[in-house]
Parts: structure tokens; C-alpha cells; sequence
């Protein structure tokens, strides 16, 4: 075989190409060719051009036909005095807006004229570079009056020759497609041409802006005759259709796999078909391609400007290059350097940024710059650095590799490591890569093993040991083990606080923002509250990554624990905050923070007695916010409507409390979010009790309890569930209130049922409500065996419980129990529910302890033990809180008393004790000393009431 000098591109063609070696080389496609300039001929001086779109798969000629294109305008005397290429490179990186567009077709511009028109090819690069260095404002129309005032001058119409049209769209802003339309449809003194891999979107649908803008030219996979003539080009073989036919088949027609099957076959090594240079660039530009568009589009854009300049530098050096704001810039730095592209140098102010592998340098400049003399400068330098013989055994791949399994291997590149802190950055790539990709698999205790290994080793530098330390924490998290992770969290915060390099702050930053956010979850709340604030005070002095986020999780985190922890005054200045520092984001997350704040913070005004201000701030919310169908607002917007109903309600204006109740049940309805259920729910159960306690509405508020049970009835959410449960609970209530016996047992009845056995952490405490309230009515009714048997029964099922709600209600159910055996005529039994009532939960509620005393005194009294009886009163009434209900209780208790036989004088000696108590039980006192004999002076009315107690005193006295 004999094959072509100069070997066909599979990629790049025209790169370093004369256009007579684009011309040689071109050999199929010729009627698509035809159609092309057939096209482009039409345009010449026309009012209005028509622009046209190659659309193939990759590898199928859309470059090569392009650059053909390119060459025929140049070459052709007809064309060449009325159109101008300008030839993109193959991605258009560097165009994100319109602006940016045309920016980058005057660069290219240059590089078309600057052979022949070398004064206004350094015209318009003054232009370009005073344009870049002024990329903030009013770009597009400044770059576009450049370009086409450099088409008047050279009075030629500009091919614009873009390629990938389809990842352009994609990656550019909204506004790119309509403007280059408005453009290319108006302007005459410019054109496209571009290539595409698909039909895209834009392309497609009328709404989208290139809609019937360009003339289709399809590539089809090349025939057998058009294979044949390929493969004749590249190998010099002379093959026959007949048996070219298995290759057409094998390629699919593809012109870039058959010139590799080719080159092959020539070569019979891959080596071989290398082209010096550009040929290693060509054969890696898949690979290359292919992991730049992996890339989100930010990152590409950091990336992209790194390659470019070539040399380590600082990120505002990257941001410069690539017009963008450092923040976007750092933060997207953070991201590439953990995914391995990208190495650090330096530290703190000093530190600058490098891609890892500097073969990306070179495949960039040749494609950008289709200039080889400056990507060989760059080259050699790179070379000769990077290929030492001490890099080389320093940061082999396999030495890295072994040092994650052996120890003697890490503690000798530990070693290295402190003396050459050039290594440090391979170094954590390699070996914490590993750990986090560990971590990341859900791998926990083997990410937690290596960290313990790499941490006993050898002293590794502050920034390794830091993120070692906190994958070590993040380990314990995901194991549930939240002491260790504290414990590992203060480690890292203590030694390493006084490091000031950026990336030990960092560290240091996001393990107080993961410790400030456990310590709430295991309810130590203070000191949440301290680590927050010490989140936002390091991310105030250093310029740290993600500061917006981890601020906001702080906040956010600090807000949760004051409001636990009831500091409402200081939980409002906290959201008050949130609401200043984020509220001018328009970013959903934050939107939603913002919201959430707003909503909470009218919530807290209410805890603290400001009501009208808060019933104003959450109407000012709901005005401003309610309509929004955005769904992470949902549970925030139904949490303002609870909120306004709970504060109308709390006012009294029942009328508003209900218009906000069932505007929540209304906006709401159907929703499955499991937040916004929840709420609803709660609206409807305060509605009810609403309805029932403060208006004495009962059907009212039985409609709306039946209203959550249909409702939400099936809901799995525990919250939910909750309500559910309540409102069964409180049916049952108002069922008694109106007599409905019968239907008040079922409601509590249902509660047991659904709930039980073993109900919920959520629900425990309304199921013992629910048999407590159903004994209470045995025994109102007389039905005292049943009312025991229910309580014990109670008593013993939840008697293992912690739950604090669920012993309150244990504690009433053991009260209920001691009334109950009172009742029964069994005082030993009463006796016993006294002494355990004070023992198991005194310390719950003094109510517990008044109640167990006044059992215990009955008790004494029924088993005639006086003595021991006024011993009881006498306690009881120590702990007595004067209230309506406890009065009522120790009238009640007196006149047991004075029927068994204790004699009023001594009910008097023990009220009179404590003068502050006595003044609260004036009618009581008159009708005990009436009772005595003794002479009393006092008002009417107050004589009058006594008079009242006495006479009760006497019926039943008189019945017992």
C-alpha cells in the first residue's frame, strides 16, 4: 500500500491544513458540498441571507465539510470577493450569551484576516481586548458593531461557521436564540452556517426561536462507492466495491471510523498513527471532548479558562479569563479539584490553580488557536517539568494506589509530603479520593477504617488531616454514633482553629456546620445555638466557599433550637436575619428559606404576647406570597394560614379564626405533601375545638372532626396520624358533652383501635386519653367495674413508658383510679393509688400530688382514722394552687370531711395557716366558721354564698 502523505483527520481537519490539503483530502460528500455553496451563492448581496444547518451524527463529516467550505471561499474567484469565513472552533466554550457570540467571532475574524490584513486584523484585537477586559456591560451590541463594521471595511458578507449549534443553544442563555435570530434574519452583511448533531429543540417546536430559520443539509452514512474512494485516499488500496461492501456494513458509513480502520490497516500500531503533535491531539479528542462536556456548564467555563492560559494562577486571574464572578469561580474551582482535573499550589493568598493532566492545555490551544507554534513552546516547558525522575517515582499512580493498602508505603509519601508540598495535592486526590468514594458508596466502616489508618500514620499536612478528620465525623453520622461525631468534630475545631490557610477554614467551617446541626438533632440546643453563630462569624472573616448556603443552614439550624427552646424574642431576631441577608436572592431554595422565616416569625411574635403584630405579618406574607404555586413554598404558606388561625383565635375574633382555618382547608385540598397535610389537619382539629369549648357550636365541631378522620384517615405520616387521633379523641368529648354517651365511646373506642397495640410515639398519649376519658364516663355513670377495669388495664399497658405526655396521662388515669375505689367504697385501694400517684408522679404536675392527698384524706376519713385524716388535709392543702377547679375540690373535700366528722374548728386552724391562700377561700372560710358557732362579719354577697355551701354541706350530710 501506498498511502497519502499527509494522513486524513479524524478530527480537527483544516487545523494546521493549507486549504489545498483540505481540498486533497476532501473526497466524499461532494453533493452536499454543491448544495452548500449553491446556497451561500444565493446569499451574495441579497436583502435578506439564508442560513443553513449540517445536521449528522458525530464522526460523520460535519467538520471536515465545513472547513471545506471555509477552503472553497477563500479559493473560489467567484466567492471569494463577496463572503468571508469565519470559522469557529468545533465547541464554542466561550459563548454563554449573545454578547460572548459575537465577542468570539471577532477573535476568529482575526484569525481569518490577519495574514491578509494585518492592520485591521490589529484593529480588531484592540477592539476584542478592550471588549473582554469590559465584558459587564452592553457586550452584544458593542461586539456586533465591531463585526460589522469590519465587514464594511473589508466589503465582504461573514460566514459565521458554527459547529455544534445544538450544545450552544443549550449552554447559552434564554435570550441567545431569539437574538441571533433577530440578527440573522435582518442583518445581510452576515450568515451562518453551522452543524448540529440533531434536531434539537429549538429547532423543532414554534415557540423556540430557530424554528424554520435554516435550509436542513443531511448527512447520510456514506455509500459503498463514497466508503470505496475513503478508503482509497488513506491507504492507497485499490479495494473493489464488492469487497469494500463488509466494511461499509462494519463502519455503518461512518467517514471517521473507516479512516481509523485505514490508518490500521497501513500501520498495524497504534503509535504509528500518530502525526507528531497534532496527531496526539487528534486522536485524543474524543476523550478530551467527552470529559468537557461531562462538565455542568460553570464548571466547563472555569475550566475551559484554565486550560487556556496554560500556567498556574490565581482564581481572579481564572475569573478574568473567563468573565466571570470569582465567587461562581471558587466555588466551581472547589468542584473540579474533587474531581481530580484540577491541582493547587501555594497556600492562602498565594495559592494558584492548574489542570492535573496539561495534555487539556494543548488540545484546547490547538483547537482555539489552530496555531502550533505557541502550543510547542508551552509544551517543552511542560515536558521537561513534568517528566523528572523524581515526579515520577514520587507521584506514580501505583505508588498512590499502594499507599491506600500498605503502611510503609503511606508513611514514606507522608514523609515526601512535608517535604515536597508540591505532592500534596496528588497526594489527597489519590488517597481521599479513595476514602470518599468509600463514603460516598454507603462503604461507611470501610471510609471510617482508612481515615483511622491515614490519621495514626505519619503527621500529614493541616489541610488533609482536616478533611480526614471530617470524613472520620461524617462516618460517625451515618452510623448513627453522634458522640463520637462530636467528639471528632471538636478535635478538628481545636487543633487546627489557629491555622488561618484557606482550606483548613473551610474544613473547619463545614465540620462546625455539621456539629452545629447534630448537636439539634440530639437536643442539646445551646450549644446548636453557639455552633451556628460560630459558622456565621468564620464565614464572615475569610472568604470561604459556599457561604451563602452554609449561612443559611446555620441560621436555619439556630432557628430550630431557639424555637425548641421557647426564646422567642431571640429566635425572632435570628429570622429577622435570615430574611435580611437572603431576601434580594431570587434562587428558590433561598426564596423558600425567606418565606419560612417570614412565617415563623409571625408565629413568634404571637408566643410572646404581640399578637396584632403578628396577625399583621403573616397576612403581609400571605398577600405577598399566597397566590405562589411553587411547591417548596406549600408547607410555609399553609403554616401562615394555621399560624393567623391560632392567632385570631387566641384574640377571640372567632369569625377570622375560622375564615383562616378553612382557607387552609380550602387552598390546600387535595395536596399530598406530607407538611402541608399535617397542618391542614391541626387547622381542622383547633377549628373544631373551636366550634366546641369557645362557641359551644358541638355539631359544628363534630362535622369537622369527622372532616380529619375522612380525610386523612389513611395517612402514614405520624404527624398526621396524630391528628387524626386528637380528632377522634375530642369527637369523643363533645359527643359526652351533649349527652351522646353511646357515641363517645365509640369515637374513644376507635382510637384504641386504629392506634393500638403499640401505638406510636406520636399517638401513645391519645390512646391513654382516649381509655382514660372512656373510664371517666363509666364512672360518672355508675359503672365503677368498668371504669377500674379500664384504667388498670391502661395503667399496666403504658406503665413501661418515658414518654412524658403519655405518664401525664398515666398520672390522670391512676387520679381517676383513686376517685374511682373512693367511689367504690374501697379506701385501702384509694390509699395505695395515693402513695403510688406522688411517688411515680409527683414530680409531673403538682395537680398530681393536691389530687393523690385529697384521695388520701377521703380515704382516712371513710375508714374512720380521723387523726390520720386531718394529717392528709392538712398536706393537701400545703400544696394547694388556688384556682376555680382546686376551690371547688376542697369544698368538696370539706364537706366529706364535716359528714365523717371532723370538726370545722380544725378545718379552720388548717386554712388559716397561710394567709395568702386564706384570702382566696373567703366564702369558704365564713361558711367553716358559721359552722363552728363562731360570730362572723362579712359582705352579703360573700354571706350569701356561704350560706349556700353550708346548705350543701347539710343534704349531704343529711344523705350520708
Amino acid at each position: 500500500m501506498s498511502p497519502q502523505s499527509s494522513p486524513i483527520r479524524k478530527f480537527n481537519p483544516g487545523t494546521g491544513q493549507s486549504d489545498g490539503e483540505v481540498m486533497d483530502q476532501f473526497v466524499v460528500r461532494d453533493k452536499e458540498l454543491d448544495i452548500v455553496l449553491d446556497v451561500l451563492r444565493s446569499n451574495i448581496d441579497a436583502p435578506s441571507c439564508q442560513s443553513t444547518l449540517v445536521i449528522a451524527p458525530r464522526g460523520a463529516g460535519k467538520t471536515m465539510l465545513l472547513a471545506r467550505v471555509a477552503a472553497e471561499l477563500r479559493a473560489n474567484a467567484e466567492i471569494s470577493p463577496h463572503l468571508l469565513p469565519i470559522r469557529f472552533m468545533e465547541e464554542s466554550h466561550e459563548a454563554y450569551d449573545i454578547g460572548e457570540f459575537w465577542l468570539e467571532a471577532i477573535f476568529h475574524l482575526i484569525l481569518e484576516i490577519e495574514t491578509a490584513s494585518p492592520e485591521t486584523a490589529s484593529e480588531l484585537r484592540r477592539s476584542h481586548d478592550d471588549l473582554s477586559a469590559r465584558w459587564r456591560s452592553d457586550l452584544a451590541p458593542q461586539a456586533l458593531g465591531v463585526l460589522l463594521d469590519a465587514a464594511d471595511r473589508l466589503n465582504r458578507q461573514l460566514v459565521l461557521l458554527v459547529e455544534n449549534l445544538q450544545n450552544l443553544c443549550r449552554d447559552a442563555d434564554d435570550r441567545f436564540g431569539w437574538a441571533l435570530r433577530s440578527v440573522l434574519q435582518g442583518e445581510p452583511r452576515i450568515m451562518l452556517l453551522g452543524s448540529a448533531t440533531t434536531h434539537f429543540r429549538e429547532l423543532r417546536n414554534a415557540s423556540e426561536p430557530f424554528f424554520e430559520l435554516f435550509h436542513f443539509v443531511v448527512l447520510k452514512p456514506l455509500d459503498a462507492t463514497a466508503c470505496l474512494r475513503l478508503w482509497r485516499q488513506v491507504s492507497g488500496d485499490g479495494e473493489s466495491e464488492r469487497t469494500i461492501r463488509p466494511l461499509e456494513i462494519f463502519t455503518g458509513g461512518s467517514p471517521r471510523l473507516l479512516v481509523m480502520v485505514a490508518e490500521f490497516a497501513v500501520h498495524h500500531s497504534l503509535p504509528k498513527l500518530m502525526e507528531g503533535l497534532v496527531a496526539l491531539v487528534d486522536n485524543h479528542t474524543e476523550y478530551f471532548r467527552g470529559r468537557l462536556e461531562q462538565l455542568p456548564p460553570g464548571e466547563r467555563r472555569t475550566y475551559v479558562a484554565m486550560i487556556d492560559l496554560w500556567q498556574p494562577s490565581s482564581t481572579g486571574e481564572i475569573a478574568q479569563r473567563a468573565r466571570t464572578d470569582i465567587r461562581k469561580v471558587s466555588t466551581c474551582i472547589g468542584r473540579l479539584r474533587s474531581k481530580g482535573l484540577i491541582s493547587e499550589q501555594g497556600t492562602g493568598n498565594r495559592k494558584r490553580y492548574v489542570a492535573s493532566e496539561r495534555l487539556y492545555s494543548i488540545y484546547y490551544k490547538l483547537r482555539r488557536e489552530r496555531d502550533e507554534a505557541a502550543v510547542v513552546r508551552n509544551l517543552i516547558r511542560f515536558m521537561a517539568a513534568f517528566y523528572s525522575s523524581d515526579e515520577l517515582v514520587e507521584m506514580s499512580d501505583d505508588l498512590m494506589q499502594g499507599a491506600s493498602e500498605s503502611t510503609a508505603i503511606y508513611r514514606g509519601i507522608a514523609r515526601a509530603l512535608r517535604d515536597v508540598p508540591s505532592l500534596i495535592d496528588p497526594f489527597e486526590r489519590r488517597i481521599l479520593g479513595s476514602v470518599a468514594e468509600a463514603f460516598r458508596a454507603g462503604q461507611h466502616k470501610v471510609a471510617l477504617r482508612s481515615c483511622e489508618r491515614l490519621l495514626a500514620g505519619e503527621t500529614l499536612p493541616a489541610a488533609i488531616t482536616c478533611k480526614l478528620l471530617l470524613l472520620k465525623a461524617l462516618c460517625f453520622n451515618e452510623a448513627g454514633d453522634h458522640e463520637a461525631e462530636l467528639v471528632v468534630c471538636d478535635e478538628l475545631i481545636r487543633h487546627f482553629d489557629h491555622d488561618r490557610t484557606l482550606a483548613v477554614q473551610d474544613t473547619i467551617a463545614f465540620a462546625e456546620l455539621n456539629r452545629s446541626t447534630t448537636l439539634g438533632h440530639v437536643g442539646d440546643a445551646a450549644a446548636a445555638i453557639e455552633a451556628s453563630d460560630s459558622v456565621v462569624r468564620r464565614h464572615a472573616q475569610h472568604q470561604l466557599p459556599d457561604t451563602e448556603n452554609r449561612v443559611a443552614i446555620a441560621l436555619e439550624n439556630k432557628a430550630v433550637a431557639l424555637r425548641e427552646t421557647e426564646q422567642f424574642e431571640a429566635l425572632i431576631e435570628t429570622l429577622d436575619e435570615i430574611v435580611t441577608r437572603f431576601g434580594a436572592i431570587k434562587e428558590q431554595r433561598f426564596r423558600t428559606l425567606v418565606v419560612t422565616a417570614l412565617v415563623d416569625r409571625g408565629a413568634a411574635l404571637d408566643h410572646i404576647g404581640d399578637t396584632p403584630n403578628a396577625i399583621e405579618a403573616l397576612q403581609t406574607t400571605l398577600r405577598h406570597h399566597g397566590d405562589s404555586t411553587v411547591p417548596e413554598l406549600q408547607p410555609a404558606l399553609a403554616a401562615a394560614h394555621f399560624n393567623l388561625g391560632n392567632a385570631f383565635k387566641r384574640l377571640g375574633d372567632h369569625g377570622s379564626a375560622i375564615k383562616a382555618y378553612h382557607a387552609l382547608d380550602r387552598d390546600f385540598e387535595g395536596t399530598q405533601d406530607e407538611d402541608v397535610q399535617h397542618c391542614v389537619a391541626q387547622g381542622l382539629v383547633n377549628l373544631g375545638v373551636l366550634f366546641g369549648q369557645d362557641m359551644d357550636d358541638t355539631q359544628r365541631a363534630i362535622n369537622t372532626y369527622d372532616r380529619v378522620i375522612h380525610r386523612f384517615g389513611h395517612a402514614k405520616e405520624p404527624r398526621t396520624r396524630r391528628q387524626v387521633a386528637m380528632a377522634l379523641a375530642n369527637r369523643g368529648t363533645v359527643q359526652r358533652q351533649i349527652g351522646e354517651h353511646e357515641s363517645a365511646l365509640a369515637s374513644w373506642k376507635e382510637v384504641t383501635e386504629r392506634f393500638s397495640p403499640n401505638p406510636d410515639q406520636h399517638t401513645r398519649d391519645l390512646v391513654t386519653t382516649a381509655q382514660v376519658h372512656t373510664a371517666t364516663l363509666f364512672a360518672a355513670t355508675g359503672a365503677f367495674e368498668q371504669s377500674r377495669r379500664a384504667l388498670e388495664d391502661t395503667l399496666q399497658e403504658f406503665n413501661e413508658t418515658e414518654d412524658p405526655r403519655v405518664r401525664k396521662e398515666l398520672g390522670r388515669a391512676l387520679t381517676m383510679l383513686g376517685a374511682v375505689e373512693i367511689d367504690s367504697n374501697r379506701p385501702a385501694n384509694a390509699l395505695a393509688c395515693s402513695q403510688r400517684i406522688e411517688r411515680e408522679f409527683g414530680d409531673l404536675d403538682g395537680q398530681f400530688v393536691w389530687l393523690a392527698r385529697c384521695h388520701a384524706t377521703r380515704a382516712h376519713l371513710a375508714l374512720a382514722d380521723l387523726d390520720r385524716a386531718r394529717s392528709e388535709f392538712d398536706r393537701a392543702y400545703q400544696v394547694l394552687v388556688p384556682t376555680a377547679r382546686s376551690i371547688g375540690g376542697l369544698i368538696h373535700m370539706t364537706s366529706d370531711a364535716l359528714c365523717f366528722g371532723l370538726p370545722a374548728a380544725t378545718i379552720i386552724d388548717i386554712l388559716a395557716k397561710d394567709d395568702a391562700k386564706a384570702d382566696a377561700l373567703g366564702p369558704l372560710l365564713v361558711a367553716l366558721r358559721l359552722e363552728a358557732g363562731q360570730e362572723v362579719r362579712a359582705p352579703n354577697e360573700v354571706m350569701e354564698v356561704a350560706t349556700d355551701i353550708r346548705a350543701s354541706w347539710h343534704a349531704k350530710k343529711a344523705g350520708h
